[in-house]
């Protein structure tokens, strides 16, 4: 519901007396609390401990101290009430306050205001103007006063002294009744007393208010000097990083040089192994042959299960050391990612934050100079908040001290004295004119102080509101989050905060191959009759019935001497072995055994002048060349498989050769892994920590905290009771005049009746 500005005014001075009853409290000079419940956790807690044992300390000295408790526990009750009232009046709402928020930010700031909260220049402009038109409720009232005040003791004055009105300058005739003159000195009392307690509530936020200037200064000085150092701390691990990166990357680098191997993984293996697999699949000798009784055809018996152990073991390196391969591939690249790459320009980064950070250094200093010099300057004028409230309300006592002089004077014979009535009531009136102006100031500086204290409160959550982005400084402070985000960091000290995941590894475990191993020594221990079923001494019996053809070497012209010796391992390419070699690509090996020997069909014929006697395979007759041809294409059918044979041995061999290798370089890129994370740790890394550490401003929010207790707790409070306690004193004073004015003329008639004053005894 609307309050008209007459209902608040009506409040104001509704609230004002109803706190006469709530400060009727000992006097003595307590310190109201800070900030009610704890609201903010900078709040400066101050309590009074007192032994309550005879033993320790007297009674009375103990009473005085639980007195004094409890007259700080009611003053901190009446100021949480005074705030209350004021920001009731207020109309005040958290949506009100974040108005009046953006409105600022807009018009004051010409900063665009929150997508949320749209709001035009005039909008803000408007709003501004009636949140200022609206102090003036609490300013004006008192100002009024003050006038009307002034005008009242000049209307008096005039009518009484020059135009004889206002009841004249003589006592009416026939005098006046006991009850006429009492009533007025009744109601001078009453009124008198209600002027001493507000001059004492007055007092006791007095100390509250002169030692808040010195609190405030000190806690804003203390918040200056906290972040200052804060600031160094931050700033030295930075420049001790920026020395040392550089370098730290270029013996990182150069550890990791040889270290490429990490990047196939496994894949060196696993595709040998799936060679060797290939080369032991489903095989037959020769290739492609069928094995029937008529051919010469030998399928591998146990190529089976060389596959199944190939993949068994296949299975095995991958268990075992798949996830560890990845991980230190993962931490190398990482390194070089995050640091090898990017070292010059996390050193130039870093250096920009240093100079920024060294900026602000000497800036805070500055203020924080200023702050020490204003304390300086408050320490030297610092009694005149001391003697200000304590004067005036000296004039508001002394008004009533004089009157109270002057009613006891026309009390007794000496009823000429009680013409210093007369100085009472003016003294009084000029105090009332003072106080009146003086709670004005007051009263309106407290609304606006409470409305900068909601503001501010708001803020707390979200600073945003009032500078937008700018504010992410400040948030980060008031959040406890780190500024590393806010000072855009994280990328170039990613490799600080866990962003080179440096792996922990079981290597025996990791490396544990044992499958493959085995199933290589196995492997090399096969036979060929075990493999194709194909006895060995048949291989060895087959090239020497070829030899015996082929190494004749008869002297004499024409005779039998083709001189050619074959072994297992050559009868392959037999083009190797003989004198005239010749290419094999037109025509096959049988082809080239047959050409070869043509010419030697008739020297070496079975027999002929001591030559080797030969029969074929058919039982018939045959020449040379094709007895030869028939035993080289047994022995060659031999040597292919013999050649198999012995492959599955010498292909693993490749296959275990490498994994070895490949193992020790495991190994070795392991260490240099933990060598390069222990040198980060002692260096950058620990430069980082410790950097980090100091990323956390809270030191700001509670400087800000302690300052806004004393600011919207301690002196908050004590403007608003003192400004109201003012007003009161004024209010007071008004019929405390009129009563000393009508007193005046009463107490110095004589008599009861119709006597009248002794010439002497009027007023001139």
């Amino acid at each position: 519901m609307t309050r008209s500005p007459r209902t608040r005014l009506l409040a104001v001075v509704a609230l004002g007396l109803c706190l006469i009853h709530a400060v009727l409290v000992p006097q003595v000079q307590a310190v109201p609390q800070s900030w009610d419940n704890n609201y903010f956790r900078g709040e400066q807690s101050r309590s009074l401990a007192a032994f309550s044992s005879p033993l320790e300390q007297p009674y009375a000295i103990a009473r005085r101290l639980d007195t004094m408790g409890d007259a700080q526990n009611k003053a901190a009750e009446v100021g949480a009430s005074v705030r209350k009232a004021i920001k009731q009046l207020r109309r005040g709402t958290n949506k009100t306050y974040t108005e009046i928020i953006v409105a600022i930010r807009v018009y004051a700031l010409d900063e665009d205001p929150p997508a949320d909260m749209p709001m035009t220049n005039a909008e803000a402009e408007a709003k501004l103007k009636k949140w200022v038109q609206d102090l003036g409720v609490f300013i004006v009232p008192g100002i009024i006063l003050a006038v009307l005040g002034l005008l009242t003791l000049i209307f008096f004055i005039m009518c009484r002294c020059c135009c004889n009105r206002c009841g004249g300058r003589s006592p009416k005739e026939g005098g006046y009744t006991c009850m006429q003159k009492f009533l007025p000195v009744l109601f001078f009392l009453l009124f008198g007393i209600a002027v001493v307690v507000v001059a004492g509530v007055a007092f006791l936020y007095q100390k509250t208010l002169t030692n808040g200037f010195t609190d405030l200064l000190d806690a804003t000085s203390g918040t200056l000097v906290n972040t200052t150092n804060q600031m160094v701390a931050a700033r030295k691990p930075l420049q001790a990083m920026s020395a040392k990166v550089v370098s730290v990357s270029g013996e990182v680098q150069s550890k990791l040089a040889g270290t490429d191997f990490i990047e196939t993984g496994l894949t060196g293996i696993t595709t040998r192994l799936d060679t060797y697999a290939l080369y032991t699949a489903d095989r037959n000798v020769p290739d492609q042959c069928t094995p029937v009784a008529v051919d010469k055809c030998y399928h591998c018996i146990a190529c089976s299960s060389l596959t199944d152990n190939v993949n068994a073991a296949s299975d095995e390196i991958e268990t075992n050391a798949g996830s560890g391969v990845a991980e230190l591939k993962k931490a190398r690249t990482a390194i070089n990612e995050q640091l090898v790459s990017q070292a010059t320009t996390i050193k130039n980064t870093i250096d920009d934050k240093v100079t920024l950070v060294t900026d602000l250094e000497g800036t805070i200093g500055g203020l924080d100079g200023d702050v020490k010099d204003t304390q300086k300057q408050y320490d030297s004028i610092d009694f005149l908040p001391k003697i200000i409230v304590p004067a005036l309300f000296g004039l508001g006592l002394a008004a009533v001290a004089i009157g109270l002089i002057g009613v006891l004077f026309g009390l007794t014979p000496l009823k000429c004295l009680a013409n210093i009535i007369h100085i009472g009531y003016f003294i009084g009136f000029i105090a009332l004119i003072i106080t009146f102006l003086l709670s004005s100031v007051l009263l309106g500086v407290s609304v606006l102080l409470g409305d900068v204290c909601e503001i501010t409160a708001i803020l707390t959550e979200d600073w945003s509101l009032a500078v937008g982005d700018q504010a992410k400084f400040l948030n980060a402070c008031f959040r406890n989050e780190s500024l590393i985000a806010t000072l855009n960091l994280e990328e170039y000290l990613e490799f600080a905060r866990g962003g080179i995941p440096f792996p922990d590894l079981e290597l025996d475990k990791m490396l544990d191959f044992t499958k493959l191993y085995d199933f290589a020594t196995d492997a090399k221990a096969l036979t060929t009759d075990t493999t194709f079923n194909l006895d060995p001494n048949d291989v060895d019996a087959s090239i020497t019935s070829l030899n015996e053809l082929t190494s004749q070497n008869i002297a004499g012209a024409g005779n039998c001497h083709p001189h050619v010796s074959y072994t297992i391992v050559n009868v392959l390419e037999p083009w190797t072995v003989t004198a005239t070699a010749r290419s094999p690509s037109d025509q096959t090996p049988e082809n080239y055994i047959k050409n070869y020997y043509d010419d030697y069909d008739t020297p070496c014929s079975s027999g002929s002048n001591g030559a080797v006697a030969f029969t074929c395979s058919s039982g018939s007759f045959c020449s040379y060349s094709d007895a030869v041809v028939e035993r080289f294409n047994l022995a060659y059918v031999y040597a292919q498989v013999f050649k198999y044979n012995v492959g599955f041995g010498t292909n693993i061999d490749t296959v275990t050769t490498y994994t070895t290798g490949f193992k020790t370089d495991i190994r070795n890129f392991d260490q240099t892994i933990k060598d390069i994370k222990a040198d980060l740790d002692s260096t950058l890394i620990g430069y980082a920590n410790e950097f980090e550490k100091q990323m956390y401003c809270t030191v700001v929010a509670d400087g800000f905290y302690q300052m806004f207790g004393v600011l919207c707790g301690d002196l908050l409070t004590a403007f608003t009771m003192i400004a109201l306690m003012l007003f009161l004193a004024g209010v007071f004073l008004f019929p405390v005049n009129i009563c000393l004015i009508i007193a005046c003329k009463r107490l110095k008639a004589r008599g009861s009746g119709g006597h009248v004053m002794d010439n002497e005894m009027k007023f001139k």
